[in-house]
């Protein structure tokens, strides 16, 4: 068996883009080989800021021989449709055509022989595929060449079965030698085989498996974290960014003066990331530490000029930021207000101080269900929560909206829990992120985020594919979940249709495709918690649009499934729905005066005690405890099956039955679907 290698060296590749193309390189290969019916072990793909390439084993050194059967014209066609057939594959005699018939028709069929061929010609055709197809982001050109590539490309190596496969792209031609870490010299060796190859880059500093970069990154903050007593600030994001920086991460400490905490931790934490790609760490007290950790390419610092000029870089973001406090606390939050007018919302949706004013307006409406009392300065939270849009800092670090705000507002003077609902209104921001749990910022949050998935579809920047670029999606995962894990009962669909009456546009369609939308993203959700999607349909019913309910429902039917009483209950349920099938009767309520037997007539009388709970209680709210209601119904269903014949010769008790069954159906089905789970 053979294996196929490539290797693409060149100048610095993102990050993202080294994930992005891994991808694109195992996808493409497993591809167009399954296309191919070329059989192989397995895809090795790697990369690092300077190479992207992969290794695949377990290929047959040659492709078998084929015969593969091409369909010609009909017989009964034209000499020259016929002729032309036989020329197009070099076919010098008619006798040389087999016929067959298709559909009663016959044709004419060649036998095509494929001959053996040596992969290693498929794999150039492969190679230089890629090479010419490979799907990046974004992709340069260089010099005067035709070719793009996510940078310039310095050197390509390629082989097959231990043989360089010859090709050239860009000008430059496939070579066998590997180029290592260009910081630590110009060694170089020849490509024997993937595992010498990865063995040899290793010895000369170079990591092309990003665990093993990511891994070698935490073994060296540990050392830190045990000198310096104190403990590294975990960021997976931020690991895997300074992990594809170099070919081998070496860590660097530095400090930052103290007197910088005047400002909050979250402001250093996010110039330490956002700006310079630096590690933090909090002290024993759990407080950020003023030590911090960097990547770089080089080990050697015994002059202390890497770690020394990265301290300087750091000292000016952060006296930056200390300017951009100073100068934004010179204008109060509520004279800030004034200046959001310019800021525009949506093009056409006017701007953020009209949608603060939408959201004071929903907010006296919304806190009435969420059980508390709206007072002035809740108002006046609100009507400057978007306020720090308008400060430097938030220019400056735009994910430090909302955060900013809170810092602003406290330095005003107003309480914890008021500044809090600022910067909680944006949580939760992921699936795994925390949830606001004050009142306040709970109803902040929630108006705001249906306000920006109403105002998203009325501009028509709705999310379509894969695409989300105003996060959609993230904002209605984020209503359903603090909806949800706060357990408060609030009918999305309600506070759609108050948003919309703020705007213009009162399109009734659009609205119809936000209640879809949100009702997608709900039944997603519940995908992702486990839930099937026939237990979600079969509660759906008055709740769809009431996350904390839904959820309710769906968990407990989710656990009712199973037990004894429940099966047995829904065994009869399904006898009497089977009876239903296919049958086109219009169905109307029962007349009692055409009851034969008992059994109708007590299955009558305890649907009908079963109707009236149903009516009389919220069984949303009373799910569970109406189940005892529910598993009375078993015995006189399966009494009325044992006992009665639906099918009579009488036409009108038997449609009078048939009614009785129908009816039955439906008086349980206001309670759940239970048709949808059968």
């Amino acid at each position: 068996m053979s294996e196929y290698f490539i290797e693409i060296y060149g100048e610095e590749i993102p990050s993202q883009s080294q994930i992005d193309g891994e991808k694109f390189i195992s996808n493409f290969f497993s591809e167009i080989l399954s296309q191919k019916n070329i059989s192989y072990d397995s895809i090795t793909t790697f990369s690092n800021v300077k190479r992207i390439g992969c290794s695949i084993t377990g290929i047959p050194s040659f492709r078998k021989s084929e015969v593969n059967l091409v369909k010609g014209p009909a017989t009964d066609s034209n000499e020259k449709a016929i002729l032309g057939f036989m020329k197009s594959h070099k076919i010098k005699k008619k006798n040389q055509l087999e016929k067959k018939k298709i559909n009663e028709k016959e044709y004419f069929f060649f036998e095509k022989k494929i001959p053996k061929i040596h992969n290693l010609e498929i794999f150039r055709d492969f190679s230089f595929n890629i090479l010419s197809n490979f799907k990046w982001k974004t992709s340069m050109r260089w010099a005067n060449f035709s070719e793009k590539w996510i940078r310039p490309i310095k050197n390509i190596v390629c082989f097959f079965d231990g043989k360089k496969i010859n090709l050239s792209f860009a000008d430059i031609k496939t070579s066998d030698e590997i180029r290592c870490n260009t910081f630590y010299g110009n060694a170089r060796f020849k490509f024997e085989n993937f595992q010498k190859y990865r063995k040899n880059l290793e010895k000369n500093l170079v990591l092309i498996d990003r665990k093993k970069r990511i891994q070698n990154i935490l073994n060296q903050i540990k050392k830190i974290e045990d000198k310096k007593k104190i403990k590294f600030n975990f960021d997976n994001d931020l690991l895997v960014e300074c992990a594809n920086f170099c070919e081998y991460p070496v860590i660097h400490e530095g400090q930052f003066e103290e007197n910088f905490f005047e400002m909050p931790e979250i402001f250093i934490q996010t110039i330490l990331k956002e700006k310079q790609k630096y590690f933090s760490f909090s002290n024993a007290k759990k407080k950020l530490s003023n030590t911090f950790a960097f990547v770089a390419n080089n080990k050697n610092d015994k002059k202390r000029t890497i770690r020394e000029g990265h301290q300087n870089i750091l000292a000016a973001r952060l006296k930056d930021a200390l300017f951009f406090i100073k100068d934004d606390l010179s204008i109060s939050l509520t004279n800030r207000r004034n200046l959001l007018k310019d800021i525009i919302y949506f093009d056409g949706l006017g701007n953020l101080g009209e949608k603060v004013n939408r959201q004071l307006s929903m907010a006296k409406i919304l806190s009435k269900e969420l059980n508390f009392e709206l007072l002035p300065v809740h108002e006046k939270i609100i009507l400057m929560s978007k306020s720090d849009l308008t400060t430097e800092i938030v220019k400056e670090f735009p994910s430090l909206q909302g955060k900013a705000g809170s810092f602003y507002a406290l330095k005003e003077g107003f309480r914890i829990n008021e500044c809090n609902a600022i910067s909680e209104q944006y949580l939760p921001n992921n699936y795994n992120n925390n949830i606001p749990k004050n009142k306040f910022s709970i109803c902040l949050s929630i108006l705001d985020k249906t306000d920006h998935i109403v105002g998203a579809f009325l501009a028509n920047k709705k999310p379509s594919g894969s695409k989300d670029p105003y996060a959609t999606r993230r904002s209605a995962i984020g209503l359903i979940r603090t909806l949800i894990e706060n357990k408060i009962c609030v009918d999305i669909e309600k506070y759609i249709g108050l948003s919309m009456k703020h705007y213009r546009n009162q399109n009734e369609q659009i609205k119809l495709e936000i209640l879809n939308f949100i009702e997608t993203r709900l039944k997603n959700y519940f995908k992702e918690l486990g839930f099937e999607t026939k237990v979600q349909n079969a509660v759906s019913n008055g709740c769809k649009f009431n996350p904390y309910i839904f959820y309710q429902k769906i968990t407990i039917l989710f656990k009712k499934i199973g037990c004894n009483d429940f099966d047995k209950f829904l065994s009869s349920f399904k006898r009497l729905h089977s009876l239903l099938t296919n049958k086109n009767i219009i169905y109307k309520i029962p007349n009692k005066n055409l009851f034969k037997q008992n059994e109708e007539k007590e299955l009558l009388e305890e649907i009908l005690k079963f109707s009236k709970f149903i009516d009389a209680n919220n069984i949303n709210i009373n799910y569970l405890t109406s189940f005892n209601e529910l598993y009375k119904l078993s015995k006189p269903i399966n009494n009325f099956l044992d006992n009665i014949i639906v099918n009579v010769e009488n036409k009108k008790i038997k449609e009078n039955r048939f009614k009785l069954i129908n009816f039955c159906k439906e008086q349980i089905e206001k309670h759940t679907i239970f048709s949808k789970i059968l």
